[in-house]
């Protein structure tokens, strides 16, 4: 008796449908963390914006100068958090998730607070921050005027050391 060695159709169709399986759950996954890092960065944006907008409103309504200043504690780092200061006492006060830097480019160079007068005016303070992670940035311009306007998600192309953003 001749035996033939070999596999059966209903095998070799089951092998790729496993792989296929397998292939399209790998590649979903890596879909999912990039959704996620896009949802954690518009989250550090959008609540980086409020804070600048509270801070700015209760300048006016309060008709005293609010501060801005980066970090929890006001050491200067914005990649921590933001907290609003009257008179300096913390009135609220934000932390940012630790695979985003946020980084302030403008007039003056390393700028650790932001003061708006109660005209709502930013003391003459204008430039831009930086919201950054592994993959994507944004930005959030700050006028002299205590308006700002933001970015869409861009993604990261760095070609020279020039371009490093964060």
């Amino acid at each position: 008796m001749n035996k033939v060695k070999g596999f059966t159709l209903i095998e070799v169709l089951v092998v790729i449908t496993i792989v296929s399986s397998v292939s399209v759950f790998l590649s979903s996954s890596n879909a999912f963390s990039l959704l996620s890092n896009e949802n954690t960065l518009l989250k550090a944006k959008e609540n980086l914006g409020l804070s600048l907008l509270r801070a700015r409103q209760l300048a006016v309504n309060s008709q005293t100068e609010v501060i801005l200043c980066g970090g929890v504690s006001c050491n200067g780092n914005w990649s921590q958090g933001v907290s609003i200061l009257i008179q300096n006492d913390v009135l609220y006060s934000h932390v940012f998730p630790n695979d985003i830097e946020v980084k302030w480019k403008g007039f003056p160079v390393h700028k650790t607070s932001v003061s708006f007068l109660p005209n709502g005016l930013s003391s003459y303070q204008n430039g831009t921050f930086y919201l950054c992670d592994a993959t994507f940035y944004s930005y959030i311009r700050l006028n002299q005027s205590g308006r700002f306007y933001s970015s869409p998600l861009l993604e990261m192309q760095i070609e020279n050391t020039e371009d490093i953003l964060c």
